[in-house]
């Protein structure tokens, strides 16, 4: 493992390869770019020190829901039975993960 100086990184370009990584469900890395192999290193890490804390983050705001979704249908069903008609602000901006859960609310009416 190759050493870093903290200094080096931009630390919104890191917690956004994070971030990137979290939707798409990646661990591990086959890359040899300092981002990427400090990504795999650092993530695990920040992932337990929020769970130790009992805090989410924007993202899992949005990956807990997708997670709650996939293991219970029945509680998909009933948002999407409440929420008929779905409007996206701003979704030229929409990222992975947000684009999974707008298909999953919005897949029994097709009304977006």
């Amino acid at each position: 493992f190759k050493l870093y100086k903290k200094d080096k990184f931009d630390a919104d370009m890191l917690l956004a390869n994070m971030s990137r990584w979290r939707e798409v469900g990646k661990k591990a890395t086959d890359s040899d770019l300092e981002y990427d192999v400090v990504t795999e290193w650092l993530l695990p890490k920040y992932e337990r020190k929020k769970q130790l804390l009992g805090v989410v983050d924007f993202d899992d705001l949005i990956l807990k829901v997708i997670e709650i979704y996939s293991r219970r249908p029945d509680v998909l069903q009933k948002d999407q039975d409440q929420f008929q008609q779905v409007m996206v602000d701003e979704f030229q901006d929409t990222n992975i993960g947000q684009m999974k859960l707008i298909d999953m609310l919005v897949s029994a009416h097709h009304n977006i």
